[in-house]
């Protein structure tokens, strides 16, 4: 049997402020993994690059600005946005059920342009992530 989890890289959770927003409910919080076969990939696509891109996935999975969650298709896009030379670039990582077993994976990452956004919107729900709650709070001093 080929276990998914050990022969992949952990990258994160499914945080319970994401679940909160979409009013999802776990019994765990589960991982999510960047495949084997997609560390590979990224290594022979971008070799002088792939530690730094792995990296950013990462911080886009722990800050998104805006997460996307599909019910009906399981899946989840974690958003970023972008100001750039004056305009703002949405890049999105897609989550998604994998291997065998089933883990939360990466299945990519792409640029969503407003069509892109409103043929998502038209499947699924996409809200803004308060990744602030996650942190948690700094009690007052009396």
């Amino acid at each position: 049997m080929n276990n998914t989890k050990n022969q992949s890289l952990k990258i994160g959770k499914i945080s319970t402020v994401v679940e909160a927003t979409f009013n999802s409910a776990f019994a765990i919080r589960p991982d999510i993994y960047f495949l084997q076969e997609d560390l590979d990939r990224l290594a022979s696509t971008y070799p002088e690059r792939y530690l730094r891109l792995l990296e950013e996935y990462i911080q886009i999975i722990q800050s998104p600005d805006l997460v996307c969650y599909c019910k009906e298709e399981m899946f989840y896009i974690y958003f970023r946005l972008y100001a750039q030379k004056g305009r703002f670039r949405v890049l999105g990582i897609r989550i998604l059920l994998k291997g065998k077993p089933n883990v939360w994976a990466f299945d990519g990452l792409r640029e969503y342009k407003n069509e892109d956004l409103a043929w998502l919107e038209q499947k699924a729900v996409i809200k803004r992530v308060d990744t602030k709650l996650k942190r948690g709070r700094k009690k007052k001093s009396k």
